[in-house]
């Protein structure tokens, strides 16, 4: 059996039902990665913002893994093919205070990439 630390999911963002979906299985996802429990409920937060900037975009795709970085983290990549911002949306703006650690790139004509962390102890 494959432990979470070899799973990745890819969840698309494209309306609101897909928000919720992506907020309900990251839990499971977090508590199978081995985040503690309080974590778990910030990486829910976290994805269910990271799936309404990327819907808010025109849709787009949320990713969940478990990386080995400086430590091992879980990770939220949400991607979407919108315009570049000119500034941080609501959406990232409450998720920066969900996570770990928050890297946001945007690309002109390729969309924005962000990135969160939750470290796993």
């Amino acid at each position: 059996m494959l432990s979470a630390r070899h799973l990745r999911l890819v969840l698309q963002c494209r309306d609101a039902a897909d928000i919720v979906h992506c907020e309900n299985l990251t839990f499971a996802f977090a508590r199978d990665a081995g985040l503690p429990s309080v974590d778990i409920w910030y990486a829910g937060a976290c994805a269910a913002l990271l799936a309404a900037h990327a819907v808010a975009r025109g849709g787009g795709q949320l990713e969940q893994r478990v990386a080995d970085v400086a430590r091992p983290a879980l990770e939220l990549v949400a991607s979407d093919e919108g315009p570049a911002l000119d500034g941080f949306s609501p959406e990232l703006l409450a998720a920066r205070d969900c996570a770990g650690q928050l890297r946001v790139a945007w690309h002109v004509g390729a969309g924005s990439l962000v990135t969160a962390r939750f470290w796993l102890r």
